[in-house]
């Protein structure tokens, strides 16, 4: 054997010897490089499952502050509003405070305005109570005048009342034709035709009550009486009942043979029936 074979042979082992030490070793880091990379994978797992949760809490909270900001321009437009609701109350609040301070003042001056006719009603009240004291003194005299008026009263009313007496029983007399027309003595009373034609409406007349009616709230009576006897529109007639005054009416229509008037005044507690009789001449 050669040295050169030596050689080789040596080469040979040293090189196989050289590849299995670098086989050893490349099997040795390929086992740690695999679970190096199991590791890592699991590593890369966890962590895109984190990222994952990440992102959704992320998401959720994007969300939550979407709504945030929502909110947040709510309430800045309810405070905008409140502002101006805030600054047409102070405009309200100042001109209420302009009609108050008005008001005050007009009420100052009624006030003066008050206190003056207060002084001047007491003033005018301390001369009427004056007057007053003047009046007392005079009520005895003006009493005694008054208590000799009654009597003059009461003197010329029975005198009044005797006159009427008279007139009446001349009524009666001419309102009854059938008597004869005439009065107690005998005498004719009853005027003759040509003069109730031609004298109608100046000499007394005397008819009864025909009817009673009310009408538009008033009493009307219609009588045989019309313009043939003097009768017109506007003559006051007055109204008896036996030798007794009932009352006042006044003719509204007339026609030739009759006419109805309105009640215009009755005696208190009477009231014009159908029979009473009428005159142109009262008591």
């Amino acid at each position: 054997m050669s040295a050169l074979t030596k050689i080789l042979i040596v080469l040979q082992l040293v090189f196989s010897l050289v590849v299995s030490v670098l086989l050893v070793l490349f099997i040795s880091k390929t086992e740690d490089s695999k679970k190096q990379l199991v590791t890592e994978h699991a590593s890369y797992v966890a962590s895109s499952a984190q990222l994952d949760k990440t992102n959704q809490q992320l998401t959720n909270t994007t969300a939550q502050v979407t709504a945030l900001n929502a909110e947040l321009n709510r309430a800045g437009e309810a405070i905008r509003t409140a502002q101006n609701e805030l600054a047409a109350s102070k405009v309200d609040t100042a001109k209420a405070n302009g009609m108050l301070e008005t008001q005050i003042s007009s009420s100052a001056q009624v006030q003066e305005k008050l206190t003056a006719l207060t002084k001047s009603q007491e003033d005018r009240l301390t001369a009427m109570a004056s007057e007053i004291k003047d009046l007392r003194d005079k009520v005895p005299t003006l009493t005694k005048s008054a208590g000799e008026l009654a009597r003059q009263v009461q003197e010329l009313t029975n005198q009044l009342e005797a006159a009427n007496h008279s007139i009446r029983q001349y009524q009666i007399i001419l309102a009854n034709p059938n008597n004869g027309g005439t009065n107690g003595a005998g005498v004719n009373m009853k005027p003759q035709v040509g003069e109730m034609d031609t004298h109608a409406a100046a000499n007394t007349v005397n008819g009864t009550v025909t009817d009673v009616a009310m009408s538009a709230g008033r009493m009307h009576i219609e009588t045989k009486l019309g313009a043939r006897d003097g009768i017109q529109v506007g003559t006051k007639l007055y109204v008896y009942r036996g030798n007794g005054y009932v009352g006042d009416v006044t003719v509204e229509s007339v026609t030739t043979d009759a006419s109805v008037a309105v009640v215009t005044t009755t005696k208190p507690g009477e009231q014009v029936q159908k029979g009473d009789y009428v005159a142109t001449v009262g008591n």
